[in-house]
């Protein structure tokens, strides 16, 4: 198992979550954070894993990388889809037969298939941690889904849901 899919303190590289900005105009929640990671984020609220964001509400424009471990990846899907949220990006691994995955493909409106695999930041360096044996998808929901698909565009293969 890669050390990726081990350590759900790794943050998104900066050039992904500004793509999303550009898309939803501004990141009002990120739901799985912490105070670190919100420096390139940028959210206005951000939960930390104290906080436990799944017991709180999400609205307006959310930005999700959820905690890749275990038994997490089903209720951060959940709440994606079925909160209130305006737009939503949310970043996880391509894994398609997950019922997790299902239930994106299902709900969203667009996702791009991302053509390179992604050096995530990590926590202790604060450096892009080679390795990564997994391929990402961005998924998207929300009125700006024209927006998103042109925007995505430069990163991977952008579909219609």
């Amino acid at each position: 198992m890669s050390e990726i899919a081990r350590n759900d303190e790794m943050y998104t590289p900066s050039f992904l979550i500004e793509a999303a900005r550009d898309v939803m105009g501004s990141i009002d929640l990120d739901p799985a954070s912490c105070e670190v990671a919100n420096r390139t984020v940028k959210a206005d609220r951000f939960y930390t894993k104290e906080q436990n964001g799944l017991d709180k509400t999400w609205a307006g424009n959310v930005w999700l990388n959820p905690p890749y471990s275990r038994g997490n990846m089903l209720p951060f899907s959940e709440r994606f889809v079925f909160d209130p949220v305006r737009n939503g990006t949310m970043i996880c691994n391509a894994m398609t037969s997950t019922r997790w995955f299902q239930l994106l493909c299902r709900k969203c409106e667009c996702m791009c298939i991302l053509s390179k695999r992604i050096s995530f930041i990590d926590s202790k360096t604060m450096e892009p941690k080679k390795g990564n044996d997994r391929s990402q998808v961005v998924f998207f929901r929300g009125v700006e889904w024209m927006r998103f698909k042109a925007v995505f565009a430069k990163y991977g293969h952008t579909v219609l849901l």
